[in-house]
């Protein structure tokens, strides 16, 4: 996950994961989690009853660096860069072009809402800022399957999810509501990083960035743990077997961004681990806790303390 500057106010995260490489092939678990509205603990992929009207998007974009950030209003149809024709939005802050399927729609919408149940129960917050959630299925020259962006004076946000991506396709459809919904809770608790940090989004984060990213990591696997998709001891065994996998160096090495997005993948599962290690005796409210005490001048390591 790597953070790109953009326009006024405005960065991108990206998830750069691919599917095979999130969790192995194995038999979808019992869903233990209260069934979401529309859906059972048998069928996984709920029917949505409410009709979906439909945004239509500009076949072709510019690089994500160029993209501003776009406000969700039926009457802002002439933006510079991304032309957005819409008859009516859909539920409060979903927009979904002409090419995403119901299926991929109702996965999206899952993903939002348990990593959404899992903060309110485990962290007891949520983002207060507006999230606007968009399914893209055309194809664009990013390589990402995700990207969170905002605008932090306005807190204004966003959550790209591109359902054209090789990645997406490739996910096996007995996975997709486990990996989908791993993604989105990685790049939803980038935004509220921000959010409770104050840090602008043209500014490279504060601490150590394995913290950043483990945080992010570790938040999108409880998602999904709390809801029944994957057992925490699978959780736990993968990511462990991943950093065995991978020459990785000590974590005081990856506290800055380039050290880190230089690093191989697996560095994601092991700032998951450290981010495990240091909640497991303190809680994981701790997280917003050292969030929310970034906002104070100087140094990050009193906070960390």
């Amino acid at each position: 996950v790597a953070i790109i500057v953009g326009c006024e106010e405005e960065s991108i995260s990206k998830t750069k994961i691919s599917p095979t490489d999130i969790f192995p092939k194995t038999p979808t678990p019992k869903i233990a989690a209260t069934p979401t509205q529309g859906s059972t603990a048998e069928t996984p992929k709920p029917t949505i009853t409410q009709p979906t009207p439909e945004v239509t998007l500009t076949p072709t974009t510019p690089s994500p660096k160029e993209i501003p950030l776009i406000t969700p209003t039926l009457q802002q149809t002439n933006l510079p860069t991304l032309t957005e024709t819409l008859t009516q939005q859909t539920e409060a802050g979903y927009f979904f072009d002409n090419g995403v399927s119901q299926e991929d729609k109702d996965y999206i919408r899952q993903g939002v809402k348990m990593i959404k149940d899992w903060l309110n129960v485990n962290l007891q917050v949520d983002v207060k800022g507006d999230v606007t959630v968009y399914g893209i299925s055309y194809k664009t020259d990013t390589d990402e399957l995700a990207q969170a962006r905002g605008q932090s004076k306005s807190r204004s946000y966003q959550l790209l999810i591109y359902t054209s991506h090789d990645g997406w396709k490739k996910i096996e459809p007995t996975e997709r509501k486990k990996i989908i919904g791993k993604i989105i809770g990685h790049e939803y608790f980038h935004i509220l990083e921000r959010e409770l940090s104050g840090i602008s989004w043209l500014a490279p984060f504060k601490g150590p960035y394995w913290i950043f990213e483990g945080s992010a990591e570790f938040v999108g696997f409880q998602a999904i743990i709390y809801n029944g998709l994957i057992s925490p001891e699978e959780a736990k065994t993968f990511q462990i077997n991943q950093v065995k996998s991978a020459n990785l160096p000590p974590l005081q090495s990856l506290e800055s961004k380039p050290s880190w997005d230089s690093t191989v993948a697996t560095r994601y599962s092991l700032g998951h681990l450290a981010t495990d290690f240091l909640t497991r005796e303190v809680g994981s409210q701790t997280l917003a806790l050292y969030f929310k005490g970034l906002t104070q001048p100087g140094d990050w390591r009193p906070v960390f303390k």
